[in-house]
């Protein structure tokens, strides 16, 4: 396919690089996937607007894996958000189809996924921050809309369109102008870096991993109170346990999370991971958080995302600590002295059980004074609780044989 060049007037280009940068700090919330959505990923090329984002820390463009339709949002330095919403973006995008939705279309030619359909660039509402409403009369007659496929418009002008490849990868062009035959604003949009010949210079791509394989994730649980608390001792961060469910033909290798815009991707096999300190993702008490999860195979297939909201503990969960003394040569009847060294982040309190026959056998103290009546090993447990809950820490010892007396002889 012949790539078109665009000229753009300069004028017009400055009114929508000033309409992006409200975009940038509007209202506009961070996408929220659905259980059944694979993320999309990398970015799109345009001579005209630059670089394209598909997986922004704040926003993302998903695929649902059930009805094969995009949502979300992309992001361009130069023009702000597109939008993949078909329900606030309009309805005026003249398609041959019932909505102004963009999805992956494996019917219309056999062995083929093609991308058809629609996106649209927030810049060119009146209210660019919610993306929809009425158009900006200063738009310069653009209307914002990006075409995937000339099956939507008219194919004959120029036979363009997106195709994905059997590991996800898109390939081909999308346009951005209000007819292939006029001047348009974003002009052509390159989907991999082969259209231009520029890999290896420039390794752009976009990927839509695992759409049709059967990698899937589930029930996502997250775990906080004292099976993460009880077990570090970070004062200053928070932390969550995040637990699913994998199903696939090949083993799970990769993680990937976001939490609220933060990315971080690990190789890992394990359907749990900690989030907080002890991987180096640092969250903070008494604060809401979202989470979006997905895995890939040791294939490369991308699984669906998991999504949900969190809020962090008030505070850490007290550290117990306790010594005693003395801490040798303890007999039935020796007196022995246990201190607690716990650490509280509020009013708590402190319980000991001195098991067996610990005389006393339990105590409220701080601090407590004890006897055991036999020989063998004793298990001192200590429970701190305060407002948020509790944590315990036991030690074992030894009592043992008192040495029988003797009495020195002189020859």
């Amino acid at each position: 396919m012949k790539k078109i060049t665009i000229i753009l007037v300069s004028l017009f280009l400055i009114v929508l690089i000033l309409a992006a940068i409200t975009i940038n700090n509007s209202n506009i919330q961070e996408v929220r996937a659905e259980n059944g959505d694979i993320p999309v990923r990398g970015y799109a090329w345009s001579d005209n607007i630059g670089w394209i984002q598909f997986d922004p820390a704040f926003g993302g463009v998903f695929v649902n894996k059930e009805t094969k339709e995009f949502n979300g949002y992309a992001w361009s330095d130069n023009i702000g958000w597109i939008s993949f919403e078909k329900d606030k973006i309009g309805n005026d995008c003249r398609p041959l189809v019932e909505d102004c939705k963009a999805w992956v279309d494996n019917e219309l030619i056999l062995g083929k996924n093609l991308i058809r359909g629609w996106a649209r660039a927030c810049s060119v509402f009146e209210n660019p921050t919610e993306c929809s409403g009425n158009l900006n009369s200063n738009r310069g007659g653009w209307n914002g809309w990006l075409s995937f496929s000339c099956y939507d418009f008219s194919c004959g002008v120029s036979n363009y369109g997106v195709e994905m490849d059997e590991n996800g990868y898109l390939h081909g062009w999308a346009w951005g102008g209000g007819n292939p035959a006029n001047v348009g604003t974003v002009g052509w949009v390159s989907f991999n870096c082969e259209n231009e010949d520029e890999c290896g210079v420039s390794d752009y791509s976009v990927q839509i991993q695992g759409l049709f394989s059967n990698v899937e994730i589930s029930n996502l649980r997250i775990i906080g109170g004292s099976e993460i608390y009880c077990n570090f001792a970070d004062e200053n961060n928070a932390a969550v346990k995040f637990e699913w469910d994998y199903q696939g033909d090949n083993p799970q290798a990769k993680v990937s999370l976001r939490i609220n815009g933060y990315s971080k991707d690990f190789e890992s096999g394990s359907t749990s991971t900690i989030i907080g300190p002890p991987n180096e993702l640092w969250l903070d008490y008494n604060t809401s958080y979202n989470i979006s999860l997905s895995v890939e195979d040791t294939e490369g297939n991308q699984s669906n995302v998991l999504e949900d909201n969190f809020i962090t503990d008030l505070h850490h969960y007290p550290i117990v600590k306790f010594s005693w003394s003395p801490d040798k040569n303890i007999f039935p009847g020796t007196l022995v002295d246990f201190y607690s060294e716990t650490t509280f982040y509020t009013t708590g309190n402190s319980f000991w059980k001195f098991d067996p026959d610990g005389n006393p056998s339990s105590s409220n103290s701080e601090e407590e004074t004890v006897q055991f009546l036999t020989t063998g090993n004793k298990l001192v447990t200590l429970t701190a609780t305060d407002s948020v809950g509790s944590c315990l820490l036991s030690k074992t010892f030894s009592v043992g044989r008192k040495p029988p007396g003797w009495i020195e002889i002189t020859p």
